[in-house]
Formats: structure tokens, C-alpha cells, sequence
């Protein structure tokens, strides 16, 4: 997900991340402090052991600012995702905290803060406003808004090329959610699977990568599609459960895009 430096200072713990949407993962669910660096800021941080102190190293700028009342009920990661291109074109730098949000695996709400990293400048927020006793500004999600998002996404109903799943990296809980679905099925001969993960998950979810291989998929370790030339492979029709790799492949990597929740990408790429 990115490169991590850390080091300590009383009680804090305070990081230079490279990559937005670890970004947002560390600050929201791992409850670090770290800004939204780029490669040479992190390098430097790495060389000398420290980090500048200022945006969200400083408790005053970690509040929240903006209260977002979910009304809806996300059912998939590609929901929580959709939830967070929506937002992050909404609230820019915005800090917000959720009201009403059924917070989720951390898997969720890793896709959530990656796609509010992905359209908007997010670093940081609360899956609870309990304790919140500020005013703040309010907003209100519809289910209705999360559908037309997560159809924006969609370039094509063309059948897919390529199914991708892995942006960001798999956690071992979500290898295992793909063996499962992968369970004695096959993939037809006309899709790749594509599946990224670290080296470090996939050598301690050696089991479920078994698995996926022997249905035909790929698993690949420290990189992600968004970086490859999957055009200049042939591939037309990209079909993800990923909001940022969504919000990016038209662009990035010149392809059509299918964004639809796992469960269905498995069934669509072994459908025969």
C-alpha cells in the first residue's frame, strides 16, 4: 500500500507515508499520524529520522470538520468505495466524521478511504462522531447517490478482458474471500484474473493462492495494474471491485472499466 517511516515522540506516533490511500488507511484505521507525502519528502524523512511537523501531525488539524450522515446501507467493498469517490470530490481536504456508517471490515474501509484519497486531498476520518460536540457542517448520503456513483465509474458494459482485484493490495482476508469464490471453478479462457497483494501476505496466504492459480488467475506481488501497460497486452475491458482503480484505469492505463462488487467480477470471469 506504501512506503511507512516511523518514528516516536511521548505518546504519539508519527509517519512520512508516499501513497495516498495508505495514507488515509494509516491516520483512520491504524490511528497514525502521518501526512500525504510524495516519494522525495518520504525519502528524506527516511534518511534523517524525522518528519515535518505540521497538518495532521498537529492534534488541532486532525478534528473533524464535516459530519457525513450515511443513509444507506452498503452492502459491498465496491459500495464503500463508490461512498468514498463521491466524497472525496465533495469535501477536498475536508476531514470527515460518519454518522450512522455500520463501519465495516478494515478491508472495507480500506477501499473507502482509498477512493476518497483517489478524487479528493482526504488524509483522515472517523467512522464515529460520538464524542464530536463541535457544530458542524452536514451532509446527507442517499443510497441513490452511491448508485449514480458507482455507475459514473462504469466506461462499458462490455464483457471484461481482465478482471483486477488488489488496489488497494489484498489483506489475507481478502485472498481467502477470493479462494473461496474460486472454490473448483475455472476461468474461461477469454479473461485473466490479475490479483496483487505484498510479498509478505502472499507468502502467509500460500493456501488460498494455491487456489486462485489453480483456477487460472494470477497473483502478483508489489505492484499494481494502475503502473502497467495492460493496453499495449491487449486488453480492451477492465472489470474491478476497486473505486480507485475505477476512478484511474480510463485515464492511466487507456481502458474501459466495469465496476462491479467481487462476488460478481468472480462470476463473471468464470462463467462459461
Amino acid at each position: 500500500m506504501g512506503r511507512v517511516l516511523s518514528c516516536s515522540l511521548r505518546q504519539f506516533r508519527f509517519e512520512s507515508v508516499d501513497e495516498s490511500s495508505a495514507v488515509v488507511y494509516a491516520n483512520s484505521v491504524l490511528k497514525a499520524w502521518t501526512n500525504r507525502e510524495g516519494s522525495p519528502s518520504a525519502l528524506a524523512a527516511a534518511l534523517i529520522g524525522k518528519t515535518p511537523n505540521y497538518g495532521v501531525h498537529q492534534p488541532e488539524k486532525r478534528k473533524p470538520n464535516v459530519l457525513v450522515k450515511v443513509e444507506a446501507q452498503l452492502e459491498t467493498e465496491m459500495h464503500y468505495g463508490a461512498l468514498g469517490i463521491l466524497l472525496g470530490k465533495m469535501l477536498k481536504e475536508k476531514i470527515p466524521a460518519f454518522k450512522a456508517l455500520r463501519p465495516g471490515s478494515d478491508d472495507k474501509l480500506k477501499q473507502l478511504g482509498a477512493a476518497m484519497a483517489s478524487s479528493g486531498m482526504t488524509t483522515l476520518f472517523y467512522t464515529s462522531a460520538v464524542g464530536k460536540k463541535q457544530k458542524l457542517e452536514t451532509i446527507s448520503i442517499e443510497a441513490t447517490d452511491i448508485k449514480q456513483a458507482a455507475a459514473s465509474l462504469c466506461t462499458t458494459n462490455d464483457a471484461p478482458d481482465l478482471v483486477f482485484v488488489g488496489c488497494p493490495h489484498c489483506s489475507i482476508m481478502e485472498l481467502k474471500t477470493l479462494a473461496n469464490l474460486l472454490q473448483s471453478k475455472k476461468m474461461r479462457k477469454d479473461v485473466e484474473l490479475w490479483v496483487c497483494t505484498s510479498q509478505y501476505v502472499k507468502d502467509r496466504a500460500r493456501k488460498y493462492v494455491e487456489v486462485i492459480e489453480r483456477s487460472g488467475g494470477h497473483v502478483l506481488c508489489d505492484t499494481c495494474v494502475l503502473v502497467s501497460w495492460i493496453k499495449d497486452l491487449g486488453i480492451d475491458t477492465l472489470m474491478t471491485n476497486s473505486a480507485k482503480t475505477a476512478y484511474y484505469a480510463p485515464t492511466l492505463n487507456e481502458v474501459n472499466v466495469v465496476l462491479k462488487p467481487l462476488k460478481h467480477c468472480i462470476e463473471t470471469a468464470c462463467r462459461g
